[in-house]
């Protein structure tokens, strides 16, 4: 239908809008047309664009009155003016009657489809878990099959100091190719950089006995207990070879009890050249066990 034949056939109602002083997006809504349209036909009309505010508000509680559609409440059935909400109930409770109704109606069908699931599961009032003793307090509990379990509680468990029942945790200590430098052996030794290859090269070709250190020392940063190991030993004096400096390294060395040799980026250059002689450049693939 063209937009002529559409305001011809509509023109009754357009005039009887118009009169009614209706605003132009409902009469545009109604008509199915854009505002532009409307404008060309009623060039002049502007409803009730002038009012704003409480005044439009009290407009548009005028013009629902006059359009009241009676009908029956969908809950009670009554005969109502249309006046309550959106028209469908004679009353607010009876809209909430309603919506409550719709509740019921939705957790019965949710409860129906959860019981339905129910039968239909294979592990259903299956219990996978078996009888387990505590090897401490010697209580009987539950634990699923799966599971390595041995305790009742956690306080069991920390009762359990020798690790009898549980695996002992890493607690720490030297650990292979644990550095973040190039990795390896020579003739058998570990190191954990180029700097710590360098320097065992050099001591073993000067005949000079070294060995890696392992054990572990006692140091405080922040409050906290801490394990510090030196890298190497040599004659009873223990040798750390170390490229940065940062507040913990120095906590390590100011609580450390023995003699410590510290090398640091300066100290290490005549065993750099040493270890470049011998092997070029790059040492490292050239000198390192296969």
């Amino acid at each position: 239908m063209s937009k002529t034949k559409l305001f011809l056939e509509k023109k009754e109602f357009i005039e009887e809008c118009i009169n009614k002083q209706l605003p132009i997006l409902w009469i545009i809504k109604e008509l199915g047309c854009r505002r532009a349209t409307f404008k060309k036909y009623y060039p002049n009309y502007k409803g009730n664009e002038h009012l704003t505010g409480h005044e439009s508000f009290r407009g548009r509680r005028k013009r629902k009155e006059k359009f009241l559609i009676p009908g029956k409440c969908l809950a009670c059935d009554k005969e109502h003016d249309g006046s309550i909400g959106n028209g469908k109930y004679c009353s607010r409770v009876c809209s909430l009657k309603r919506s409550e109704k719709s509740l019921l109606k939705r957790a019965e069908s949710i409860s129906k489809t959860l019981q339905s699931r129910e039968k239909h599961c294979w592990n259903h009032g299956v219990d996978s878990r078996e009888d387990r003793t505590c090897p401490i307090c010697k209580k009987v509990h539950k634990q699923y099959k799966s599971s390595n379990q041995q305790f009742c509680s956690k306080d069991c468990m920390k009762l359990d100091t020798k690790f009898l029942y549980r695996k002992r945790p890493s607690g720490g200590g030297y650990r292979e190719n644990s550095g973040r430098g190039k990795r390896g052996r020579y003739k058998g030794l570990i190191f954990q950089s180029t700097w710590e290859l360098a320097y065992i090269v050099y001591c073993l070709d000067k005949n000079i006995y070294i060995q890696r250190n392992m054990q572990k020392f006692d140091y405080i940063f922040q409050g906290k207990m801490k394990k510090y190991i030196p890298d190497f030993i040599i004659n009873g004096k223990f040798i750390e070879i170390k490229g940065y400096f940062t507040s913990e390294v120095e906590a390590k060395f100011h609580n450390f009890p023995y003699e410590l040799e510290i090398i640091g980026p300066k100290e290490i250059i005549p065993y750099i050249e040493y270890a470049k002689e011998k092997g070029g450049n790059n040492f490292y693939d050239t000198l390192k066990d296969i």
